[in-house]
C-alpha cells in the first residue's frame, strides 16, 4: 500500500524557517500513517523509531551535519524545501512522538484493510461471542505466534478479508496493538470485573474463564448459551462488570462480620 502522507510540514515565504505538526497520540494518526508506523515498527529498534517515524510523517531527509547543524531536504508534497536544524530543535520535535513508546489505552485501528472495513475500534457491535474467541486468539498467539490464531483474529476483526496466508508485519503489529489497546481501555471501562481475583497466584485456563463468563451471564442455563453468545460484548462486559462489583461488596460485608 502507498503510504499517503497528511500535510503535516509548512514554510514561511519569507524565512528558511520549517513549521512541523506532529501527531501527539496514536488517534492522530491517518490510517496510511499508522499503517506506514506500524511498518517502520517491524523493522526499526524502539530507541531510533521516533526518528525514523519523523522523517516520514515530514518527508524529512538529513542532508549532512555540520558544525553541530543538520542540513535536512523537506519534501512534504510537491517541492522541496532545504533547512538547517539544531540537535536540540531535531531532539524538541522527537519528543513530541514519545507516545511511539506505549500502545496507551485508546483503541485505534486503520480503519480498512485490503478493501475489508474494520469493526469498531471499541468493539461497539461486535458479539460478547466474537469478543471471547478474540480473547482466546490474542492469548493462544500470544503463547504460540501462531499464524492460524493470527489470521483467523484479522478475520474477525476486519470481516470478509480473504486468507492471505502469512499475514504482512504491519497488519499483524496494527492487530496486536489493537488488541493491547482494547484490553487497557476495558480494564479502565469495567475495573471490576477486570480486576484480578483476591488471593489468585496462578492464572486460570482461557476456556475456565470463557465457561465462568457464560455461566456468570447464563445464570447457568444452558438453554440461554446461545443468547449470551449473540449478545452485544459491551453488555454483556456491563453486566459482568456489574456482577463483579456485587461480589466485592458482598465480600467486604462478610470480612466485616
Amino acid at each position: 500500500m502507498k503510504t499517503v502522507l497528511t500535510t503535516r510540514v509548512s514554510f514561511s515565504p519569507d524565512s528558511a524557517a520549517v513549521d512541523v505538526t506532529l501527531p501527539v497520540g496514536w488517534t492522530e494518526l491517518s490510517d496510511s500513517e499508522l499503517l506506514a508506523v506500524y511498518r517502520l515498527m517491524a523493522v526499526v529498534p524502539s530507541e531510533h523509531l521516533p526518528v525514523y517515524v519523523f522523517s516520514n510523517l515530514t518527508g524529512m531527509k538529513v542532508l549532512r551535519h555540520y558544525d553541530g547543524v543538520y542540513v535536512c531536504r523537506f519534501r512534504p508534497g510537491r517541492g522541496s524545501r532545504i533547512v538547517e536544524l539544531s540537535p536540540e530543535t531535531l531532539a524538541e520535535h522527537l519528543a513530541v512522538l514519545s507516545f511511539l513508546s506505549s500502545p496507551g489505552a485508546e483503541p485505534v485501528r486503520p480503519s480498512k484493510i485490503r478493501g475489508r472495513k474494520a469493526v469498531d475500534a471499541r468493539l461497539h457491535g461486535v458479539t460478547f461471542g466474537t469478543y471471547i474467541r478474540l480473547e482466546n486468539l490474542y492469548q493462544g498467539y500470544i503463547d504460540s505466534m501462531s499464524d492460524a490464531a493470527m489470521e483467523t483474529m484479522c478475520r474477525l476483526l476486519y470481516p470478509g478479508r480473504r486468507p492471505c496466508g502469512e499475514v504482512p508485519a504491519e497488519e499483524r503489529i496494527a492487530v496486536l496493538q489493537w488488541m493491547v489497546q482494547l484490553k487497557e481501555f476495558f480494564a479502565i471501562k469495567f475495573p471490576h470485573f477486570f480486576r484480578p481475583a483476591p488471593g489468585s497466584v496462578d492464572a486460570p485456563s482461557m476456556s475456565d474463564i470463557m465457561d465462568s463468563e457464560i455461566r456468570a451471564l447464563s445464570g447457568g442455563d444452558v438453554t440461554k448459551e446461545a443468547d449470551v453468545l449473540e449478545a452485544d460484548c459491551w453488555r454483556a462486559l456491563t453486566e459482568l462488570d456489574y456482577k463483579a462489583k456485587e461480589a466485592e461488596e458482598l465480600r467486604r460485608l462478610r470480612n466485616r462480620k
